[in-house]
């Protein structure tokens, strides 16, 4: 999210066989990709909730959330589109999706207790932010550039979860695991 918000031109044009094509089809989807690219951590935080109540026996919880953000996006969207076009929807899928992620919250402090890590969030808060940094001084034209560029901001991203320590040496060991298949090394 903090390589699209930053740079979302830049991605576009890695993304889409001709950038200039798609914004003259979608002006101010440039815009839009920023917002909705903050947007999508909402969204992600909502999916990994809304699949442990899911997997909790607890659809209906996870059904009236999804329909929270449903409700939520065209409300929203509906006051913001006709003035704002594809930016205001993308405006709205933010509003959306991070109202949906805090009341998914709310609804598992309320069930099992707190499970916001707030450490957690504070350590990837401040690895976004490095990121988000790297994406605005650095924004290269051309293709590969980008590409290397997002590569470049994956791993700093993941040097700088390692130096916070959030992600450990148990992370690294289950991630070897995933990787060899749980044949160990």
């Amino acid at each position: 999210a903090a390589v699209l918000t930053a740079a979302p031109g830049n991605t576009m044009d890695l993304l889409l066989r001709s950038f200039s094509q798609a914004q003259a089809l979608v002006p101010g989807g440039e815009e839009a990709l920023r917002w909705l690219g903050l947007g999508y951590v909402g969204f992600a935080l909502l999916f990994v909730l809304c699949s442990v109540l899911n997997a909790a026996g607890r659809p209906r919880h996870s059904i009236g959330l999804m329909a929270l953000v449903l409700a939520t996006q065209a409300g929203v969207g509906f006051f913001v589109v006709p003035t704002h076009g594809v930016v205001g929807q993308a405006v709205a899928g933010l509003i959306a999706m991070t109202l949906g992620a805090a009341a998914g919250f709310l609804l598992m402090k309320r069930w099992i207790g707190n499970v916001f890590p707030f450490a957690t969030a504070a350590r990837v808060l401040v690895a976004g932010g490095a990121i988000y940094c790297l994406s605005l001084a650095w924004h290269p034209d051309g293709k590969l550039l980008t590409l290397v560029r997002s590569v470049g901001c994956g791993v700093l991203y993941l040097v700088v979860i390692i130096i916070l320590k959030e992600f450990g040496a148990a992370d690294l060991a289950k991630f070897r695991k995933v990787l060899t298949g749980g044949r160990g090394r």
